[in-house]
């Protein structure tokens, strides 16, 4: 799992990275990182896919409250997860490619494959 600053001329191609990137919000813990991957990871096991996202949201929900976002590009074609959005406005997307999630355990799909973009304060 790689852990890099958001890049100018990669961030438009992660729906809300341009978007969170223009609230100067501040970079992410890497604790909160691993607590969101527990959590789905722990949802994505149970076969319910809407719980999981669920889960995703609500963890990015408490890194906003908390002053920190984050953004997750997972490889291959980009879908919007649902807008997660909080009383100040802010808002944080996710995006995902379902193709690469069945048959194996998210965890190691994650450190296998997925870049974790934390933004610059």
């Amino acid at each position: 799992m790689n852990i890099r600053p958001i890049k100018s001329s990669f961030h438009k191609e992660i729906p809300g990275a341009s978007y969170l990137r223009a609230l100067n919000v501040k970079k992410v813990s890497l604790e909160v990182v691993l607590e969101y991957i527990k959590m789905f990871k722990l949802n994505i096991t149970s076969g319910l896919f809407a719980d999981a996202m669920e889960a995703l949201t609500n963890s990015m929900y408490l890194a906003l409250k908390e002053g920190k976002a984050f953004v997750i590009p997972f490889v291959g074609t980009l879908i919007p997860s649902p807008r997660t959005r909080i009383e100040s406005g802010k808002s944080v997307f996710a995006g995902i490619d379902i193709r690469f999630i069945p048959d194996q355990s998210l965890l190691k799909y994650l450190n296998d494959n997925i870049d974790i973009v934390v933004l610059d304060s």
